[in-house]
């Protein structure tokens, strides 16, 4: 979860770390919650488009 949102990885390390937080959270919902909060309040301004797309469609998928 520590290279999720850390300005110092590249973007597809961000973008894959959230994926992979996804599918490792998606089985346990309190989990998933947390997952949901940190998304949420990442302050998308400071990330890239690519980076932006990949939290914007997870929290698509966590709250299906």
């Amino acid at each position: 979860l520590d290279h999720m949102l850390a300005p110092q990885e590249s973007i597809g390390v961000q973008a894959l770390s959230i994926r992979m937080a996804y599918q490792l959270c998606k089985s346990e919902p309190e989990l998933l919650k947390e997952l949901q909060l940190i998304l949420e309040n990442a302050d998308t301004e400071y990330y890239s488009t690519g980076v932006n797309t990949t939290i914007r469609n997870i929290l698509k998928k966590i709250n299906k």
